[in-house]
C-alpha cells in the first residue's frame, strides 16, 4: 500500500487520534473519594472533527457533600460540551465548565450550603488539544523523553509550600478550612476559567490530567518512569501503584492520554468512556442522605466487652434471673396499683426506620411525580452571563519550539472566545411545569403571593388565595401607526409609541443588580420588527454584497428561509439593519417593545411559559401536529406570545443582540441621573463599553431548562464573549419620521 492511500482529507497528513484511561484511589482513612475521573472518546469510530474529552474533577474538602459535586460536575460537563452546538472547542469547553459550576452554585445557595469543584478537562480533536482548567490540577505532557507541565495551580498554598513556608500537611488542612484557598468552580456564579488553546499534539505524546493530591506526592521522574509502560491503563496503574506507597490522606487521580496516528490506533484495545444521561444534583444528594440512612440501621459488629467475656456461667445466670423476678415483681404490683398494662391512654412508641418510613411515604403517595417535585428542591437560576477567560498563556503553545504557523497566529486568538448563551438545566420531560411551579413558590416574595383569611359562621379560618397580579391592559396602539412593511428588506414592523415606562424589573422580582433599580425612562416613538431577522432576508442582504457569511448559516438551504438567522456577529448584524435603512435596538428600546408600560412580567403578560400554552418556544418544547421537534422553530409560530405592540417571538427561540453593551451598575448609575437631574432620562443608549454586547430574550437551547422562566422575563439582561451562537439572532429598529 502507498502511503498517500493511508493519508485522510487532511492534507497535512494522517488523522490523529487519542485513546485514555483514568484512575483514583482514596486517601487513608477516608470514607468517600472526593475526586471523579470520567471521559468519552468519540474518535476514530466516531464522525470526523468529533472530539475526546477527558474530565478530572476534585471536591474540596470540608464543603458540603464534595465527593457528588464532584461527580456531577464531570458527568455535566461532557454532558453539555457534546451537546453543544459550537464547532469551535475552547468555546464548547468553557461553556461546559461554566454550565456546571453555575448549576452547582445556584443549587448549594438554596440550599445554604457551601458546594466547591476543581477541574481540570482536556479536548482532543485533530491533533489539537485544548485544556480547560479550574483549581490546582495539572496537566503534562510527555514528548521525546521529557516531561512538560502544561498549565500551573492557581493556588496560592503550592506557592507557599514550594518556598518552604507550609508543610504539604498544612496546606491540604489550610484547604479543607478555607475554600476561597484555591480556586473552584461552584463557590460563585461565572467563575474564571482557564482556557489554554492551539496547543499541538502529535503521535507517541503522552498526556497527563493529575489532581492536587496525586503530584504533591509524584514528580516528573515518576511521570516519566511510569510513561514508558505501553498502554493508557498500563500508565495509570504504574503512577497510582506509585502513589499508594506513601499511604496519603489526600485522594489522587490521574488521566493518562497517548496519541496516536490513524492506523497504529487500530490495534488499541480503547475504553471509550460514558456520555452521561442530563445529571440532577438534588437527586444525587437525596439518593446519597437515603442510602447513609440505610447504612446507619444496619447491625453494628459487636463490641468486646472488657472483663464481662471472663465473668463465669453461674455469675451470669444468676442476673439473669434477678432480672426476670423484677420483672414479674414490677407486672404484679402495676396490676395492684390500677394501671392495667393494657391501658388505652397508655401508647408504644414504636421505633420506626427512617428509610422505611421515607419510602412508605412515597408508597402512599398518589402522583409519584407530584411526590418527586415537591421533594425536590428548586434550584435558584443565575443570569446568563458571559464567562471571561484568563489568558494565562498565549493562545498558541509549540512545545518544540517551532513556532505558530501562519493559520494557527490566524485562527488561535479567536478560538478562545468563550460563550455563555446556554446556561445549565437538569429537568426534562413531564417535571418542567412542576419545577417551573416550585422555582416560582420558593422566590416570589410573600407581598406578591398574599393569601386573605376569612372566618366562617363557625369560627373556623380558611385561607382563600388572592390573585398574584391584577390582569394587565394592553398598551393602547393609535390606529394611524398600523404595522408597516419597511422599503428594503420587506420586513413587517410594529409600532411602539412614545413616553415613559419603566425599565428593569422592581424589588419585588429582580434577581440581582443586573435588572435593579427599576428606573422611569422617556423613549421616542420607534418602530421595531415583528420577528427575527431571517435566513432569506439575510442572504438577501449578502446577495447585496452588504452582509458577511459565516460558514455555519444556513442561508440556502430553503427549508430553513423562515427560521432566525443564528451564527452571526454583533456587527453583521448592525450590518444588516444599516443595509435595511434600520438600527440594532439599545436594550431599553428592546424591553419597552416587549412590556409596553404595564411593567409585565413576560411579553404576553404573568402567566409562565410551558410545553402547553404555546407562548413561546422554551427548552424542549416540540409541536408533534407540525412535526417540529426540540430546538429553533420559524420565526411567528407563537402568535399567542406577542408583546403589546404586537412584536412576536420576544420571549424564547433565539436570544437577541443590542446596541448597548453589559455594565452591571448602568441602572444604578441612571437612578442617579434622575434624583441629581429631578427628571427622567430620555432615550438612554445604554452603556457605550463594557464586557459585551447585551442579549435579550432567552432561548429554546435545553441547556436553560432549568433557567427559562428567568431568561425569558422581559427584565432579564445577558451577555456573551463569543463572537456568535446557534441561539443568537437579532431584529432591527427604526427611528419613527414623517
Amino acid at each position: 500500500m502507498k502511503k498517500e492511500d493511508t493519508m485522510t482529507e487532511n492534507s497535512l497528513g494522517p488523522k490523529i487520534c487519542s485513546a485514555g484511561f483514568a484512575g483514583t484511589i482514596s486517601g487513608k482513612n477516608k470514607e468517600a473519594n472526593d475526586e471523579f475521573v470520567l471521559f468519552h472518546e468519540k474518535e476514530p469510530e466516531g464522525i470526523v472533527g468529533a472530539s475526546n474529552l477527558y474530565v478530572l474533577t476534585d471536591g474540596v474538602s470540608g464543603t458540603w457533600h464534595p465527593e457528588i459535586a464532584a461527580n456531577f460536575a464531570a458527568k455535566k460537563i461532557i454532558y453539555s460540551f457534546f451537546k453543544s452546538h459550537d464547532f469551535v472547542d475552547a468555546n464548547k469547553l468553557a461553556l461546559a465548565i461554566r454550565e456546571s459550576g453555575n448549576e452547582i452554585y445556584a443549587f448549594s445557595k438554596a440550599q445554604q450550603e457551601i458546594m466547591a469543584v476543581g477541574v481540570v478537562t482536556a479536548a482532543v480533536t485533530e491533533g489539537k488539544l485544548v485544556i480547560g482548567s479550574v483549581g490546582d490540577g495539572r496537566v503534562y505532557i510527555v514528548r521525546n523523553g521529557k516531561v512538560f507541565q502544561i498549565i500551573e495551580e492557581q493556588s496560592i498554598l503550592e506557592e507557599k509550600v514550594r518556598k518552604g513556608e507550609i508543610t504539604r500537611e498544612q496546606a491540604f488542612t489550610t484547604a479543607a478550612e478555607d475554600i476561597t484557598a484555591v480556586p473552584a468552580i461552584g463557590t460563585e456564579k461565572d467563575t474564571v476559567i482557564d482556557i489554554y488553546d492551539g496547543i499541538d499534539v502529535k503521535p507517541s505524546d503522552i498526556l497527563l490530567l493529575c489532581s492536587h493530591g496525586l503530584t504533591a506526592y509524584i514528580g516528573k521522574k515518576e511521570i516519566l518512569d511510569a510513561a514508558q509502560a505501553e498502554t493508557p491503563k498500563e500508565i495509570v496503574n504504574h503512577i497510582l501503584e506509585t502513589v499508594s506507597r506513601n499511604e496519603i490522606k489526600a485522594d489522587a487521580s490521574v488521566i493518562a492520554i497517548r496519541i496516536y496516528d490513524e492506523e497504529s490506533i487500530q490495534n488499541v484495545v480503547r475504553n471509550e468512556g460514558v456520555v452521561p444521561a442530563l445529571p440532577d444534583l438534588n437527586k444525587d444528594i437525596r439518593s446519597q442522605d437515603i442510602r447513609r440512612k440505610a447504612k446507619s440501621r444496619q447491625p453494628q459488629p459487636g463490641v468486646k466487652k472488657t472483663g464481662m467475656d471472663k465473668l463465669p456461667f453461674y455469675v451470669i445466670g444468676g442476673l439473669l434471673c434477678a432480672l426476670i423476678a423484677v420483672g414479674v415483681y414490677w407486672f404484679i404490683t402495676s396490676g395492684r396499683a390500677g394501671i392495667p398494662v393494657s391501658d388505652p391512654n397508655v401508647t408504644a412508641t414504636m421505633t420506626i426506620d427512617p428509610v422505611q418510613g421515607t419510602l412508605s411515604a412515597i408508597r402512599q403517595t398518589a402522583d409519584g411525580n407530584q411526590f418527586a417535585a415537591f421533594a425536590s428542591t428548586a434550584t435558584v437560576p443565575t443570569e446568563p452571563t458571559a464567562l471571561p477567560i484568563v489568558p494565562t498563556v498565549p493562545a498558541f503553545i509549540d512545545i518544540d519550539g517551532a513556532g505558530p504557523t501562519e493559520t494557527e497566529t490566524e485562527t488561535g486568538i479567536e478560538n478562545s472566545s468563550v460563550p455563555s448563551a446556554e446556561p445549565l438545566g437538569t429537568v426534562t420531560g413531564s417535571e418542567v411545569v412542576q419545577a417551573a411551579a416550585v422555582l416560582t413558590e420558593t422566590t416570589v416574595p410573600a407581598a406578591v403571593a398574599a393569601t386573605s383569611t376569612e372566618v366562617s359562621p363557625a369560627g373556623t379560618a380558611t385561607i382563600s388565595p388572592e390573585p398574584t397580579m391584577t390582569p394587565i391592559p394592553a398598551t393602547p396602539v393609535p390606529e394611524e401607526k398600523a404595522p408597516i412593511v419597511s422599503e428594503i428588506d420587506s420586513a413587517e414592523m410594529v409600532f411602539v409609541s412614545g413616553g415613559n415606562f419603566l425599565l428593569g424589573a422592581s424589588a419585588e422580582f429582580s434577581v440581582g443588580q443586573e435588572d435593579s433599580p427599576q428606573v422611569e425612562v422617556y423613549l421616542d416613538p420607534f418602530w421595531i420588527d415583528k420577528t427575527e431577522v431571517t435566513n432569506e432576508r439575510y442572504l438577501a442582504c449578502a446577495e447585496a454584497g452588504k452582509c458577511t457569511e459565516s460558514a455555519y448559516m444556513t442561508l440556502r438551504n430553503v427549508n430553513y428561509a423562515n427560521y432566525p438567522v443564528t451564527y452571526v456577529t454583533v456587527q453583521q448584524a448592525a450590518d444588516y439593519c444599516a443595509w435595511a435603512g434600520k438600527r440594532l435596538p439599545t436594550e431599553a428600546e428592546w424591553e419597552k417593545a416587549a412590556r409596553g408600560t404595564d411593567g409585565r412580567m413576560y411579553p404576553w403578560g404573568s402567566e409562565e411559559p410551558t410545553n402547553e400554552n404555546q407562548l413561546a418556544n422554551i427548552p424542549y418544547y416540540s409541536d408533534p401536529e407540525s412535526g417540529l421537534s426540540a430546538g429553533l422553530f420559524p420565526v411567528g409560530s407563537f402568535p399567542e406570545g406577542e408583546s403589546p405592540y404586537g412584536a412576536l417571538d420576544m420571549a424564547g427561540n433565539v436570544w437577541e443582540w443590542t446596541a448597548s453593551y453589559y455594565d452591571i451598575a448602568y441602572y444604578q448609575r441612571l437612578q442617579e441621573q434622575i434624583e441629581a437631574d429631578g427628571d427622567v432620562v430620555e432615550n438612554p443608549p445604554g452603556a457605550e463599553s463594557g464586557i459585551a454586547p447585551v442579549i435579550r430574550g432567552g432561548s429554546a437551547a435545553e441547556t436553560e431548562i432549568n433557567n427559562y422562566l428567568y431568561y425569558t422575563r422581559t427584565t432579564n439582561r445577558g451577555y456573551v464573549n463569543m463572537s456568535s451562537s446557534y441561539y443568537i439572532g437579532f431584529r432591527c429598529v427604526m427611528t419613527d419620521t414623517p
